[in-house]
């Protein structure tokens, strides 16, 4: 099952990698995420290992951990993540482009492979994958705007 998502950032393309960079700012534009830590290498770089903690649902009662593997790096043209998420395997390209001087596009391609039980949601799986990943990016883009 493969995705797409593409989105407009009115940022030079080198300030939106910094930004994406820094695990730290994640807390500002990502609501769910409770914390982070690089377990094996060094942060950002191929190889390395980060497990992320998100506490979902209303009342943040829920809790997901999913662990990001770098796997290529080029950035700030691109990168190659693998997620690996309670029965969910998410390989993940993120193609980032200068638009003008001041315009970064940043386009999002994942496949997702299901495994176990979570086979029975291949059905709903795209939508929800789509739908949640452009509320992300669009968390990451309003940030990047207005970090000056």
């Amino acid at each position: 099952m493969k995705t797409s998502n593409s989105i407009e950032i009115n940022r030079p393309i080198h300030i939106v990698a910094e930004l994406l960079e820094n695990h730290d700012s994640y807390f500002k534009w990502d609501k769910n995420l409770d914390s982070y830590e690089t377990f094996i290498g060094d942060p950002c770089q191929v190889g390395s290992k980060t497990r992320y903690i998100f506490k979902i649902g209303k009342k943040k009662k829920h809790t997901i951990e999913a662990v990001e593997t770098i796997i290529y790096r080029n950035f700030p043209q691109e990168n190659n993540l693998m997620y690996e998420i309670m029965g969910l395997q998410i390989m993940q390209k993120n193609f980032f482009e200068e638009r003008g001087d001041s315009w970064t596009q940043w386009i999002l391609e994942q496949e997702c492979k299901l495994k176990g039980i979570a086979r029975l949601f291949s059905g709903i799986f795209p939508y929800v994958i789509r739908k949640q990943t452009q509320k992300t990016m669009s968390r990451f883009k309003e940030f990047a705007e207005k970090n000056e």
